[in-house]
């Protein structure tokens, strides 16, 4: 058979595997209890979405009661903000203070794709407030005048400024914490595969018809292609509850897709260092304290990765986005909030690559070294050392 059809069995050996074991199934478990929860609790407590809307200049007569009315319908209240000037009512927009401003009595200004029907509520409610005075003018009946009058608000859209949206920060937030969960759950289910393996000497038999690499890739392969398929789930199981009014769900934009792109870029750096430490070892007791250099540095790129939230647009957040052990963390959690440049994604993209491969080299040449090493745990500054001589 091809180095390619071995990699494909033994992908297919560990799905199944992982399948039937008990940590896909409790974490599936767990993070659908945790959807249901949510979506339990914003039924609960969530009440109805209050619309903004900034007011600038003159104010209709009776605007908040007719905003009260016409958002009504929508499940909507209204909350009127008062501003000095149409720029700085503007510019409360641009910043997400408020969702829509209303200036000079007739000009509605919004951002692109305006939350909450805010144009369908202050239109109703401003073609109610005008109305009577259309009637009034013309000599007709009010019911008379509805089939006349036309909306009187004029749209016009402001770019939202970046880095400034509360739900931009919900979103990086989240995405930074369930890759750092996916990376960890299913980084040390692959050691833990290896680790097994080892110790009740399957390895051995393995080994007797499979290359140490081709084992390692497919083991890989196959956990990841797991993982990938449980947040997969996941962002559908979000959706569907979103979609029937379970909870509010922030729009995925750009950060899904990037989410997924780099859980793999991120699972192949990770996984196969785990793969690598859980190889040093005879007994599962002892998995926990050789995966610790791996754990550490995780740790540390996923709590640096906070520090892009607030700053986006930062030195820290380039020269993370830019280091491979931390862009996983980073770029999808930078990317809700602000968009990356395009030399910093690509290049980003291509140190990634780059780390990949040469982990890959280093970790294949101690997984192959500490697999058939029984007895006490083999230092990893043992291993790397005999790795890089075989260089």
């Amino acid at each position: 058979m091809t180095a390619a059809q071995v990699v494909w069995l033994v992908t297919r050996r560990e799905l199944r595997e992982a399948v039937r074991g008990k940590t896909f199934l409790v974490s599936s478990v767990i993070v659908l209890v945790l959807l249901a929860g949510i979506a339990g609790l914003s039924a609960l407590t969530g009440g109805r979405p209050t619309v903004t809307v900034g007011v600038a200049g003159a104010r209709p007569q009776g605007l908040s009661a007719a905003l009260t009315a016409a958002a009504d319908p929508f499940g909507s209240n209204v909350k009127l903000r008062p501003y000095p000037s149409a720029y700085a009512a503007q510019d409360a927009v641009a910043h997400r203070k408020v969702d829509a401003a209303l200036v000079g009595g007739s000009t509605l200004v919004v951002r692109p794709s305006p939350p909450n029907d805010v144009v369908a509520i202050v239109g109703s409610a401003l073609r109610t407030l005008e109305l009577p005075r259309r009637a009034a003018r013309l000599g007709i009946s009010r019911r008379q005048a509805r089939a006349l009058v036309a909306p009187p608000v004029a749209v016009t859209q402001v770019q939202a400024a970046s880095g400034s949206d509360s739900q931009a920060r919900y979103l990086a937030l989240l995405s930074t914490i369930l890759l750092f969960l996916a990376l960890s759950i299913y980084g040390q289910t692959v050691m833990m595969s290896v680790v097994q393996e080892k110790s009740n000497r399957v390895v051995e038999v393995l080994l007797a018809t499979l290359r140490p690499r081709h084992l390692l890739a497919g083991k890989v392969a196959g956990i990841g292609l797991l993982g990938l398929a449980q947040l997969a789930t996941v962002g559908v199981a979000a959706f569907v509850a979103g979609s029937l009014g379970a909870f509010d769900l922030p729009s995925l934009g750009r950060t899904a897709p990037l989410a997924l792109l780099w859980f793999l870029l991120g699972f192949c750096l990770y996984a196969v260092a785990f793969a690598a430490v859980g190889a040093l070892v005879a007994r599962v007791e002892d998995a926990s304290a050789a995966a610790l250099p791996v754990t550490m540095v995780m740790l540390v790129c996923y709590l640096a990765s906070f520090g892009v939230v607030d700053k986006p647009d930062g030195t820290l957040a380039t020269v993370l986005t830019l280091l491979p052990p931390s862009a996983p963390f980073v770029v999808p959690a930078r990317s809700a909030a602000t968009s990356i440049p395009l030399w910093q994604f690509g290049l980003g993209v291509a140190l990634m690559l780059a780390a990949i491969w040469g982990c890959i080299r280093l970790a294949g040449r101690i997984y192959e070294y500490g697999l058939l090493r029984s007895g006490p745990r083999v230092p990893l500054r043992e291993a790397v050392r005999v790795a890089a001589g075989r260089a």
